[in-house]
């Protein structure tokens, strides 16, 4: 009986302690189970069965959104008429295939004149930059060739 009394003064005394401590403790145990139901949800189950023969019936179901990396659309600057298609709506093309044929109109001869005038102009450039280098080269050997054997000046 003395012992039950010593309980109960104990537990009066300091009676915001423990229930502080009791409401930590359930807390706890909320957020546990809380955060332990949270990862059982990104879990991904298997079913397995003994093999055995017989008819399979079976159903997958999923959503999302499809992207279609083998599509593409297809646009030219040209302007013109087509005077023939060389593919059907639907058909594999891979690249540097012909797939149609266009008799330019004049805006189109224009665009096709600059862009070639635009091309010749590049590769003389090109050219030029080439040239450049093998200049270049040829300058820094024959430096070297003449600095050859005066290591020692």
């Amino acid at each position: 009986m003395v012992m039950k009394k010593k309980i109960k003064l104990f537990f009066k005394s300091r009676r915001r302690v423990v229930v502080g401590f009791l409401v930590l403790v359930v807390l706890a145990g909320l957020m546990g189970r809380w955060l332990v139901g949270k990862t059982n949800q990104n879990k991904v189950t298997y079913q397995t069965s003994k093999a055995e023969k017989g008819t399979l019936i079976t159903s997958v179901s999923a959503s999302g959104t499809i992207i279609s990396t083998g599509m593409l659309t297809i646009s030219s600057n040209a302007s013109g008429v087509v005077k023939k298609v060389y593919v059907k709506d639907g058909d594999m093309v891979f690249a540097g295939q012909k797939i149609a044929e266009i008799i330019l109109d004049q805006s189109g001869l224009e665009k096709y004149a600059s862009a070639y005038a635009s091309y010749v102009q590049a590769q003389n450039a090109v050219n030029s930059a080439n040239n450049n280098l093998r200049s270049a080269i040829a300058s820094a050997e024959k430096v070297l060739d003449e600095v050859k054997g005066h290591d020692t000046d």
